[in-house]
């Protein structure tokens, strides 16, 4: 046989002719994976071409990251290496892996379960051509997460506000969460402490949970975030008090929780109690006399709905005429200072509705029947009650 060339593809090959029907051959390097026509060329013309297929290298894995997860799995890894093109499987020791080839040289993993006590695994990955090298994984006992408490612990239900969140196991967070939706950003300060943007919420109670390779946390009372909408005042109770303070009023509406300050004018509350997102409790401080707005701020704004009139305690001058019959019926005109809100006329222990109340210095009131005597005649107004001023009951 007069063969003078034999060629893989358009690559020529050494070889040696043993007889007319054989030639034995060594193969050169193909430019890739793939089936090529091998061809006996001779001085009289080449042969028809008999497929011959390069096969791919076995795979080579480098690093896989990160290298340890818990032995639950369904952690996330990325295989690094070469000759993953056609990839085949990738297991964690004898435990297959559903993947994706990202290309020839990545490829991203999700981790299956491992040995309940944890343990060094080899990382496989399998192509047509065999396996690669192994690489270590470890699979770690991690505990699940635990929140303890916030700080702080409410903000708008625009989100925004930086909480720092404090408990145990926090190392490899891989997620934040209010009430389900995903924190705007979060840090993992140390294994006890996560610093996290609240995301936008609804007004509210909402659970922050933190998730880790080793579970997510329970809600607990110390998980708690509250979502504060606007306060708004509608009605307060009575509308007016003393100068001197100290008066108790009831202040209904809505957005309540969270409240951080209360205001009389630009006065603090003495003190403030929220019942509930809709009901409030306030002590009136020491005001100048006047009627001011009543100021409710909470993380989520201020409200200056309402009004509050501070008003000085009544003080008598006069009364006329300064007696009467004990069957009662005199119509009796007191005199003073800072009566415009007069609730009620007091002969003795028995009170009476004023006739009438003219600007802040004059009410009328019919008096009661009594005993023959002398009684004191007060005013009681939203302020107080006023000094007494002697009326005498005559037979």
């Amino acid at each position: 046989m007069n063969a003078i060339a034999v060629t893989f593809g358009s690559r020529p090959a050494t070889f040696t002719v043993v007889s007319d029907t054989q030639i034995n051959t060594v193969v050169p390097p193909g430019s890739s994976r793939g089936t090529v026509s091998v061809y006996v060329t001779r001085p009289s013309g080449r042969s028809n071409g008999i497929p011959y297929t390069y096969n791919q290298a076995a795979p080579i894995a480098s690093t896989v990251t990160p290298d340890n997860g818990p032995v639950i799995g369904g952690n996330t890894v990325v295989i690094t290496g070469s000759g993953f093109t056609n990839a085949m499987a990738v297991t964690f020791g004898s435990t297959p892996a559903s993947f994706t080839v990202d290309s020839d040289t990545q490829i991203t993993a999700i981790v299956p379960p491992g040995p309940s006590g944890g343990d060094i695994v080899s990382v496989f990955v399998t192509g047509p051509s065999g396996s690669s090298n192994g690489i270590p994984y470890t699979y770690a006992l991690v505990l699940a997460p635990i929140v303890i408490g916030l700080n702080p612990a409410a903000g708008p239900v625009s989100g925004g506000t930086t909480v720092t969140i404090t408990g145990l196991n926090f190392n490899g967070a891989m997620a934040v969460t209010f009430g389900g939706n995903l924190a705007s950003s979060f840090t993992i300060s140390s294994a006890t402490q996560i610093v996290a943007t609240a995301p936008p919420g609804t007004g509210g109670i909402a659970s922050v949970v933190v998730i880790t390779p080793g579970g997510s946390s329970t809600p607990n009372p110390g998980s708690e975030y509250t979502y504060t909408t606007t306060p708004l005042g509608t009605s307060v109770s009575p509308a007016l008090g003393t100068t001197t303070g100290g008066d108790t009023v009831i202040i209904t509406g809505s957005g309540f929780t969270g409240t951080t300050s209360v205001l009389f004018g630009n006065t603090p509350a003495t003190s403030f109690t929220v019942v509930c997102d809709s009901v409030m409790n306030a002590v009136t401080p020491a005001h100048p006399a006047g009627t001011v707005r009543i100021s409710i701020t909470n993380l989520g704004g201020t409200d200056s709905s309402l009004s509050f009139s501070f008003v000085m305690p009544p003080v008598l001058t006069s009364i006329s005429p300064t007696s009467g019959p004990t069957i009662g019926g005199t119509l009796v005109t007191i005199t003073g200072q800072n009566l415009a809100s007069t609730l009620h006329v007091n002969f003795g222990n028995a009170q009476v509705i004023p006739t009438s109340i003219t600007g802040d210095t004059t009410v009328t009131a019919v008096s009661p029947a009594e005993a023959a005597g002398v009684i004191a005649v007060t005013v009681t107004t939203a302020a107080g009650t006023s000094n007494g001023l002697p009326f005498i009951y005559a037979m």
